[in-house]
């Protein structure tokens, strides 16, 4: 682009490079940049909404300072068989990978 000295943006059009301003990023962080908007701002022009139209949800009462037990789910079959034995699940892996 003319007159942004080094910038690139990606075959894919997913990310870009601002080389000139050390900056990058994906799409949404390129058309924040280019507009110079906060991410609210962004938000609120690609709803095309105005201050008083944004919904404001109240904070949900939530006691942070209880403390509880943390309970993980169960491992699945796979998670299990890798834990057990990772060298064999990585050749299993592999030749599975390797066969496709």
């Amino acid at each position: 682009m003319s007159g942004y000295g080094g910038l690139i943006i990606h075959v894919d059009g997913q990310k870009w490079n601002w080389f000139s301003e050390t900056k990058d990023g994906t799409v949404i962080q390129f058309l924040m940049e280019f507009d110079n908007l906060s991410w609210v701002d962004f938000i609120k022009k690609l709803l095309g909404a105005a201050d008083e139209e944004m919904p404001c949800f109240p904070k949900p009462n939530i006691d942070f300072t209880k403390k509880e037990e943390l309970v993980l789910p169960e491992k699945n079959k796979i998670c299990k068989q890798f834990i057990e034995n990772p060298e064999q699940m990585l050749k299993h892996l592999l030749t599975e990978e390797s066969s496709q």
